[in-house]
C-alpha cells in the first residue's frame, strides 16, 4: 500500500496546513511510513515540523526545477517514521518557470515516483491557490482532502475547487478521487458550528469524513514549537481527532485481512503448562508466504487492528470464518439429507445425521451421541490443523499444511 494523498482548498484558513501536519504525524504514529511533502511557497508545513525555511539548502523547487533528487532533500523529522519534503519561498517563482516546461503539470509525480515506494502515505500540503503547483500536487495525488472550517463562508469556493478536481480528472489524472471532505475548526457550543456539519453532511453525505477536528488551544500553539500536536500534547483533543483521522483513513484504504493466530485448545499438550498470549507469542497469518510480501502490504508492527467476526477471503488464497470447520460439516451433511430427499432414496438402514461441535471445550456432544444411538457404522468429518502456527508441536499434531 503506498498513497499519495493531497490537502487542497484555495480558500485560506481553513486548517489545511495544520491538517497535513497532523494528519502526517498521526499515520507516522501508527506506525505507517510517511512522508510529509510541503508544496506552499509560504512553508508553514516546513517550520511546523520544526525546520527553519531559510536554512533549507534543498527543497521541493529544487527538485522541480533543477532536477535534484528528492533523497538529497528529504529530512527526518523527530516523529519516527515521518519524513520532510520542504518548501521555501523560492517556490513562488516556479510556477513561471515552469511554464515553458514540457509536461509541466506532471513534475511533482516525476518527483514523487522516485520515492513512493519507501513510504505508505504520502500527504502534500497545497498553497491556498489553484495555480500550477497545486495542479502538480493534484496531478500527483492519488486523492484529496478538502479541509472546510465549520464557520461562515465555509462553502465559499468549494464549487470552483471540485470543478477544478474534475478537469484534472478528466486531463490529467483520470485515477484522482475525493478522499474525503474534512470539517475543521468546529466548536460545539456554537450554533453556526453545528449548523454547518449539518449543511455539508446533507450536501456531500459520504463524502465527509466521521472525525471533525475540534478547535483545541494545545493543536493552535503547537507549530509555534515546531512540532505535531500529537508530539506536544498526546491527550489533547486536538491530537485525538487527527490520531481518528488518521485511522479512519487506513481504513477506508483497505484493511488488510488477517487471521488472529493462537493454537487451538485441541492442538496443546494436555497437562503442559501454557504461555501466556503476548507480542512475543501471537501472531497475525495475512496470506503471504514472504516478508516482502507482508511489506508490500504496507503491514509493520504498530498497525492498528480490528477485530472482524465475518466469512471472508484472505488475500485472494484462503477462505476463512469463525466455526468453518462446523460450517463446512454441517453444509455436507445437510447436503446429503437433502439429496436423500429430493431423490427419493430409501436406505436399507437408519441413518443419523449429526452436527456435533465444541468438543475442544469439554461439551463431549459427539460422544454423548455415539453413547445414545450405537451405531454400527459411523463416517465422521473433521479438519485438521495448520502446524506452521507457532506453539503447535508438529512432532504429536504432524506436519501440516493449507495445499499440502
Amino acid at each position: 500500500m503506498s498513497k499519495i494523498i493531497a490537502l487542497a482548498n484555495q480558500k485560506g484558513g481553513v486548517g489545511k496546513t495544520t491538517s497535513s501536519i497532523n494528519l502526517a504525524a498521526s499515520l507516522a504514529v501508527l506506525e505507517y511510513r510517511t512522508l510529509l511533502v510541503d508544496a506552499d511557497p509560504q512553508a508553514n508545513s516546513t517550520s511546523g515540523i520544526g525546520f527553519d525555511p531559510r536554512s533549507i539548502k534543498n527543497s521541493i523547487y529544487e527538485c522541480i526545477i533543477n532536477d535534484i533528487e528528492p533523497s538529497e532533500a528529504i529530512q527526518k523529522t523527530e516523529t519516527p517514521n515521518l519524513d520532510l519534503l520542504p518548501a521555501h519561498i523560492d517556490l513562488v517563482g516556479a510556477e513561471i518557470e515552469m511554464i515553458n516546461l514540457n509536461n509541466r503539470e506532471y513534475k511533482m509525480k516525476a518527483v514523487l515516483e522516485k520515492v513512493k515506494d519507501q513510504y505508505d502515505f504520502i500527504i502534500v500540503d497545497c498553497s491556498p491557490s489553484l495555480g500550477l503547483i497545486t495542479i502538480n500536487a493534484l496531478t500527483a495525488a492519488d486523492s484529496v482532502i478538502i479541509p472546510v472550517q465549520c464557520e461562515y463562508f465555509a462553502l465559499e469556493g468549494l464549487g470552483k475547487l471540485l470543478n477544478t478536481i474534475k478537469i484534472v480528472q478528466n486531463r490529467l489524472n483520470p485515477q484522482l478521487e475525493i478522499e474525503g471532505i474534512l470539517l475543521t475548526m468546529y466548536d460545539v457550543r456554537l450554533r453556526l458550528s453545528n449548523q454547518v456539519v449539518e449543511e455539508v453532511k446533507t450536501h456531500f453525505q459520504e463524502l465527509v469524513f466521521d472525525t471533525i477536528i475540534q478547535r483545541n488551544t494545545r493543536l493552535s500553539e503547537a507549530p509555534s514549537y515546531g512540532v505535531s500536536v500529537i508530539m506536544h500534547d498526546a491527550n489533547c483533543k486536538g491530537a485525538i481527532n487527527y490520531l481518528n483521522l488518521a485511522r479512519e483513513i487506513v481504513r477506508k484504504n483497505g484493511m488488510v485481512k488477517a487471521v488472529f493466530g493462537w493454537p487451538a485448545i485441541h492442538t496443546r499438550t494436555p497437562g503442559e503448562k501454557e504461555e501466556n498470549p503476548s507480542t512475543k507469542n501471537i501472531f497475525l497469518d495475512c496470506g503471504c508466504t514472504s516478508k516482502d510480501e507482508v511489506e508490500a502490504l504496507g503491514i509493520h508492527v504498530g498497525c492498528v487492528i480490528t477485530y472482524e467476526d465475518e466469512f471472508m477471503v484472505l488475500n485472494n488464497r484462503y477462505y476463512v470464518g469463525r466455526a468453518l470447520d462446523n460450517r463446512a460439516g454441517g453444509f455436507m451433511i445437510a447436503e446429503v439429507a437433502r439429496l436423500l430427499k429430493e431423490n427419493n432414496i430409501t436406505l436399507p438402514f437408519g441413518l443419523y445425521i449429526v452436527n456435533a461441535v465444541q468438543e475442544e471445550i469439554g461439551l463431549r456432544g459427539a460422544e454423548m451421541i455415539a453413547h445414545r444411538i450405537k451405531p454400527n457404522v459411523a463416517i465422521v468429518t473433521d479438519v485438521t490443523h495448520d502446524t506452521g502456527t507457532p506453539m503447535i508441536n508438529k512432532i504429536t499434531q504432524g506436519d501440516l499444511a493449507c495445499g499440502k
